[in-house]
């Protein structure tokens, strides 16, 4: 994270570095979640989210006076979030039947 936080100074040389190692990290999430058999544009948000509430839930584990309150929060996003049920293909969640 110290070399992310650096990566946002103007013309940081650690700028190129970081946005591949997120997008890295981002493709091999979605791929993971597509192997659940999740659609993609539905993993790549996912991801995408993910990934930025890691980063914050990292700088809360070193900053809380109780980490175990960030390993409460971090595995209820992964199952309420990340591995949420997700809508069938081509089916729009809460749509109300036509009748």
């Amino acid at each position: 994270l110290q070399v992310f936080g650096a990566a946002c100074g103007v013309d940081s040389p650690y700028r190129e570095y970081t946005w591949d190692t997120l997008s890295l990290l981002t493709r091999n999430s979605r791929a993971r979640l597509q192997a659940l058999g999740m659609p993609a544009h539905v993993a790549e948000t996912r991801s995408r989210i993910a990934l930025a509430a890691f980063q914050g839930f990292i700088i809360e584990y070193f900053t809380a006076p109780d980490p175990t309150f960030v390993d409460d929060t971090f595995a209820r996003f992964v199952d309420e979030f990340l591995l949420a049920p997700f809508p069938p293909p081509g089916r729009v969640k809460d749509q109300p039947k036509q009748v």
